[in-house]
């Protein structure tokens, strides 16, 4: 099956459309516009690492020491935490046993899903897959065996 597409070149490939959104509808009645000296982000830290950030500072700094905290207290007093995290553990295990069933059932529904997706933009074995845009063409997944080798 050939695929009209293959041989043009990705920047002349049409490709679908998102479809429109609707926009916030206008306020009832009178309204004013709050005049704010405060610009959206203002107060994020914004770098490249291993890849880019935009986080808060505030708000990451306050949960990053407080998640090390929590371990640091943790291990240091692990013989008197114990009993606590037993009986955690054991509560939740006796009360929310049905989540956690609940949790694995939609674990595995979800990566079914993705997979079978994965699949159906890849395209069977033996056809061509379909060019969706320049960035998801350069992501294939169709080098795998028995795979659509584009």
């Amino acid at each position: 099956m050939s695929n009209p597409d293959d041989d043009k070149p990705l920047d002349e490939i049409e490709t679908e459309e998102a479809p429109e959104v609707e926009p916030i509808p206008e306020p009832e009645g009178e309204t004013e516009i709050i005049e704010t000296e405060y610009d959206i982000g203002q107060d994020n830290f914004s770098g490249a690492v291993s890849m880019e950030l935009d986080i808060h500072k505030v708000v990451f700094s306050v949960s990053a020491i407080g998640v090390m905290l929590f371990v640091f207290l943790t291990l240091a007093f692990q013989n008197e935490v114990e009993p606590m995290f037993i009986g955690l553990r054991d509560w939740l295990t006796s009360n929310l046993d049905w989540f956690f069933s609940h949790l694995a059932i939609f674990s595995c529904l979800s990566v079914l899903g993705l997979s079978f997706r994965l699949w159906a933009k890849c395209g069977w074995a033996g056809q061509r897959p379909r060019r969706i845009s320049a960035i998801s063409a350069g992501s294939r997944c169709c080098s795998l065996p028995g795979w659509a080798s584009g």
